[in-house]
């Protein structure tokens, strides 16, 4: 389905704020189920500390938020969460995405999220955790300006965000 003969508007921010908020629900939940498969291996006992197996862990953790995604941007173009909000991922010629832009995409807002996780540890551990929302509030804000209202992220990967009509 080529995105020029739908609709071509760009969701706004409540929008996006909207669809991520579904979305970081059925994400929690996916990384639940990941854990509890785990469960076995590890003798239901929590990974904590800095070792090799912690790292391996989270690895794993951030694949399968990974797999999730990439699965949901190149199958249809929705998450859930996006389907819920009429919120599609198309090329920036309209076409579905791939697993390439999927991954690139995801690769490049996982990067927003990493300075946030270090500003959150830092102003947990000194009471300023108001402060931890900054950094991608500034992601979102950025999106509202510009050119078809591109986040960063949508802007390496050659994406874009598009609203659905009713209906579809």
């Amino acid at each position: 389905m080529n995105a020029s003969t739908i609709e071509t508007s760009e969701p706004g921010l409540m929008r996006r704020l909207a669809s991520l908020t579904y979305d970081s629900m059925l994400v929690f939940a996916v990384l639940m189920a990941a854990t509890a498969l785990l469960l076995p291996i590890t003798g239901g006992e929590a990974m904590d500390g800095l070792g090799p197996a912690t790292f391996l862990y989270q690895a794993y953790l951030l694949l399968v938020v990974f797999g999730f995604f990439a699965m949901c941007w190149t199958h249809g173009g929705q998450t859930l969460g996006m389907r819920a909000w009429r919120i599609r991922l198309v090329l920036a010629d309209g076409s579905p995405v791939q697993l390439r832009e999927a991954a690139m995409r995801y690769a490049a807002a996982l990067l927003t999220w990493i300075p946030l996780a270090l500003i959150l540890l830092w102003t947990h551990q000194h009471g300023l955790i108001g402060m931890a929302s900054v950094p991608v509030m500034g992601v979102f804000v950025w999106s509202l300006g510009g050119k078809g209202r591109l986040a960063w992220h949508d802007r390496l990967a050659g994406t874009r965000l598009i609203v659905m009509p009713k209906g579809q």
